[in-house]
């Protein structure tokens, strides 16, 4: 059976989201530790989304003694980007192993048909690297692997590279030549997720002018980075340090994702140290790990992921959703 979670199941939906907490505590003790009152808040935080939002979608589905739940949300990708409206499912849980394809099947879908009467034209699903049973569904419903999300220290050491400097503001020209050309690289791989804004350039040219700006501020949580020989940028890095979520202990976190190097064959040297000095930034703004995110496709950059000793963290999977109900 199919419910929309209401508001006054949110508790118990929010002890069945514990489930995956205690599982990445588990696989990455050293990033994520499960909060000793990690289901009041998740429950409260829950509460005030949708006191102040519109677009969140909480569904649980029962099988006998299953139980499976998700947890989805409607938002809009970065304006660089112009795919249409997107889902995001950052939260599918299942209580038991024994939950069947079928069932686990049927929550997919009532998700993806709330998606598609808001309008909006594909799924993302964001799957932990040891829920094998969710990547094996996503496959059978013909998801791709769009995304991989790589996980690490910061560190507490530096070997200064005076390559390497804080990005200034004659450098946004070509931090934003970069960032085209891995678009448009990742726009072939796939065409909707990854699909170019008519004015993509422009946007990024104002959006990293408004982070070089918020960058330059006293404990700004924004660090810039670029690798320069002489006048030219051989590449650049952005890390944002934030604090985890309310269901895990108080901890920082520097996520990364503008990430590009001019050459494929630079990623192992220009690529990894912009990568190190980050970190040892980060460590010094308080971060205890390094997030990052890579395509699939992106071989080069998961080399360098993989050189660095990363954990593969978790996948995002995508689907065009727009003919999913045609006919029925």
């Amino acid at each position: 059976m199919i419910k929309i979670i209401e508001y006054k199941d949110l508790l118990e939906a929010s002890k069945l989201m514990s489930i995956r907490w205690k599982k990445q505590s588990y696989f990455f003790p050293g990033i994520w530790q499960m909060h000793k009152n990690s289901i009041n808040n998740y429950s409260l935080y829950l509460k005030n989304r949708i006191n102040n939002e519109n677009n969140m979608s909480m569904i649980e589905f029962k099988e006998n003694s299953a139980v499976a739940v998700a947890i989805s949300q409607e938002i809009t990708p970065p304006e660089v980007y112009d795919p249409g409206l997107t889902c995001l499912i950052d939260s599918i849980v299942v209580k038991t192993s024994q939950i069947s394809k079928k069932a686990a099947s049927n929550l997919l879908t009532e998700i993806t048909r709330i998606a598609e009467r808001r309008g909006i034209v594909q799924n993302v699903i964001d799957v932990p690297i040891y829920e094998k049973f969710q990547a094996a569904l996503l496959s059978s419903k013909n998801y791709s692997m769009c995304s991989k999300w790589w996980i690490g220290s910061s560190i507490n050491y530096n070997i200064r590279n005076n390559s390497i400097d804080f990005t200034q503001q004659q450098d946004i020209k070509f931090t934003v030549a970069l960032s085209a050309l891995k678009r448009t690289q990742y726009e072939k791989v796939q065409p909707l997720f990854w699909k170019k804004a008519v004015n993509s350039d422009q946007s990024q040219y104002e959006y990293f002018m408004q982070e070089l700006h918020v960058s330059k501020q006293d404990d700004s949580h924004i660090i810039m980075l670029t690798y320069k020989d002489g006048k030219s940028v051989k590449g650049f890095i952005t890390g944002y340090v934030k604090e985890l979520p309310v269901e895990y202990e108080k901890k920082k976190i520097c996520v990364i994702d503008d990430f590009m190097v001019l050459k494929p064959e630079l990623w192992l040297s220009v690529g990894k140290e912009l990568y190190l000095e980050m970190a040892y930034i980060a460590f010094k703004k308080g971060a205890v790990g390094i997030k990052v995110v890579c395509g699939t496709h992106d071989i080069p950059k998961i080399k360098l992921m993989q050189d660095l000793n990363l954990m593969l963290a978790s996948n995002w999977w995508t689907k065009d959703i727009r003919a999913e109900f045609l006919g029925r």
